[in-house]
Formats: C-alpha cells, sequence, structure tokens
C-alpha cells in the first residue's frame, strides 16, 4: 500500500494499493539493497511488469529499514530515460536520504507510541483498578471543573453521592473478594 507518494500524473496517489513484485520497489525491497534504473527500455527491465504496466524509464530506489527492519521503499521515477547511468555519488545520496527519512519515521512512531502510553498513564491515574470508574483524583478534578462552570455561566449544579452503608459486613461476612465484586456490580449502575 502506497503510504506518500508525489505524482505529477496521479498515478501513484496515496492509499493506492499495487502488487508489490508488480512494481521497481518490491524489487528493491526483495533485494534488500539500491537499485538504479537509467533507460528501462533498453535494459533487462524492459520485461518488468513494472515498465509493461506504467513505461517508467528511470528509477532509482533504497530500502527504508525503520528498527532494523525493512520497513519499505524510497523511490523516485520517471516515464523520461535518465541522460546517463545513475553514478556511485547519486546512489550514496539516495542511501543517505533514505537512512534520515527513516530515522524521522522511527521517530515518529517513537512519538506516537510515547503519546499513546502517556494518554494510557493519564486514564490510570484517574481510574480505580478495581471498579474502572473514575477515583477520587477524577472526582476532585472533575468537580472543581463543574464548580468553575456553573460559577461562570451563573447555573445551579447538583450532585449526588452513593454511600454503602455497613459495607465493612459485607467483607466480614463473605469475604474481601465478595465485597470487590459487590463494588463492581454497584459501579455498574453508575
Amino acid at each position: 500500500k502506497i503510504r506518500w507518494a508525489i505524482a505529477r500524473d496521479g498515478s501513484h496517489d496515496e492509499g493506492t494499493e499495487v502488487e508489490l513484485s508488480s512494481t521497481y520497489c518490491g524489487v528493491t525491497y526483495a533485494s534488500n539493497g539500491p537499485l538504479a534504473i537509467h533507460h528501462a527500455a533498453l535494459s533487462q527491465w524492459s520485461r518488468h511488469a513494472c515498465y509493461q504496466q506504467t513505461r517508467r524509464e528511470a528509477y532509482l530506489g533504497a530500502v527504508l529499514a525503520v528498527d532494523g527492519l525493512a520497513w519499505g521503499t524510497l523511490g523516485f521515477s520517471s516515464a523520461l530515460p535518465h541522460a546517463s547511468a545513475f553514478t556511485s555519488d547519486d546512489i550514496d545520496m539516495l542511501l543517505l536520504l533514505a537512512r534520515w527519512l527513516s530515522t524521522v519515521i522511527e521517530r515518529l512512531q517513537t512519538d506516537d507510541a510515547l503519546a499513546r502510553q502517556q494518554a494510557e498513564l493519564e486514564r490510570l491515574a484517574v481510574t480505580d483498578q478495581l471498579t474502572n470508574i473514575g477515583n477520587r483524583r477524577f472526582f476532585e478534578s472533575s468537580m472543581a471543573l463543574a464548580w468553575s462552570l456553573a460559577v461562570r455561566k451563573e447555573r445551579p449544579l447538583s450532585l449526588a453521592i452513593i454511600d454503602v452503608d455497613h459495607f465493612k459486613r459485607i467483607n466480614d461476612t463473605w469475604g474481601h473478594a465478595y465485597g470487590d465484586l459487590a463494588l463492581q456490580r454497584l459501579a455498574e449502575f453508575g
């Protein structure tokens, strides 16, 4: 699946799905190395599915490695042939760009993972582990926000609190496991 693409003719739009083996990118990915084609029609690449389907004459591509694994490819292609064979400087520049892009992708994935973990930590910080409802910290921050809003909007505020009388007797009579179950069932009504 193509994630990012810029194609003047619109032939490689983001989200487009193509059979990997029918692309120059697929060859690049499978070989785990750079691929340089300067004039496909005049080479063995004229028989490849990518040339047959798209008539891409020139291609320069490299593998993007993220966390040490092949993640995708960075490829540049043209319907026009390149003036001459790609040089080692061309390939070195491509590999440098691919390494930089791989590092950016790793950083973005790390940032995304950290953001998900931060959100989960924030959720856990305000959630009671047993009942999976808001804990005292959640109550206090929610109450402060509701109070502030009621004052600012000059509106009344109502609060209902449920207290379970003689809850200690449940734990003493049937045990803490049963008491925990009772609390979980009560939380379901909230």
